[in-house]
């Protein structure tokens, strides 16, 4: 009787654990206990199926060398176009016509995106720079509206302005600059709650630029049409800064 019993418990057993998983967990046992045979497998093997559990190594093993070798072409080209950057500003003359200059400024927006080494951008916005260097950041800078650099071009302005002649800088340039910083702030601010920018930031600008608008060669700028000139983005600027100083202080008081 006890017989029949277990008889009818391993009956049941069988009938309802199928076998396959008990053999794939002893096969990949023994594949982890042997790499080699591993290896020979994922080589010479293209396909094993198992129920409705597929493995395709050859395939699986083609796509790994198709991304790494895409990771790899998309490395070189950020290195190409860091190096890139350098080989634009040691050929560019910042006082050439605009119209010399177009085909420097769209190499200079083809690298901005994709360049990793931004150090030189950030150079080209500090005292000692080039007026060259400048040109080539301000570009980059308006290409990239990266927030991070957004200090840098505050600074930047400020000790412009704060000279009589602009630092002897071309108003195009400066005009990049300020672009830069207006396109920065509707990136950083513009449908968004969590600012990469913070109130004291946005102060600071909007001080900075109260002392640009009155600087004399910004309102010598575009007589004819002020808001073609320097004056068109810095007011674009405060706009985008008090929308964005409205915006944080009624988070902060609800």
């Amino acid at each position: 009787m006890d017989h029949d019993l277990l008889f009818q418990y391993i009956k049941i057993g069988l009938e309802n654990i199928t076998v396959w998983p008990i053999i794939l967990i002893f096969i990949i046992w023994k594949l982890y206990s042997n790499p080699k045979y591993m290896e020979r497998i994922i080589l010479y093997i293209q396909k094993i199926k198992i129920g409705s559990f597929e493995l395709e190594f050859r395939e699986i093993k083609e796509k790994l060398a198709t991304a790494t070798q895409k990771i790899v072409e998309l490395e070189n080209e950020v290195e190409r176009n860091d190096a890139r950057f350098g080989e634009i500003v040691s050929g560019v003359d910042p006082y050439a016509p605009l119209s010399e200059l177009a085909a420097t400024r769209e190499a200079l927006r083809a690298v901005a995106p994709s360049m990793s080494d931004l150090s030189a951008v950030r150079a080209g916005l500090r005292p000692g720079a080039s007026p060259a260097e400048l040109f080539a950041a301000a570009e980059v800078v308006r290409t990239r509206r990266d927030p991070q650099f957004f200090d840098d071009v505050v600074a930047c302005l400020k000790r412009l302005s704060a000279d009589e002649n602009l630092e002897g800088i071309r108003l195009n340039t400066v005009w990049s600059l300020t672009s830069a910083l207006h396109k920065t702030l509707v990136a950083a601010l513009k449908n968004r709650s969590d600012w990469p920018l913070n109130e004291r930031q946005l102060i600071d600008a909007k001080e900075m630029l109260a002392g640009l608008a009155q600087h004399k060669r910004v309102l010598a700028d575009r007589p004819d049409a002020p808001m073609k000139g320097i004056r068109g983005p810095i007011k674009w600027a405060n706009d985008w800064i008090a929308a964005g100083l409205e915006s944080m202080r009624a988070a902060s008081s609800g």
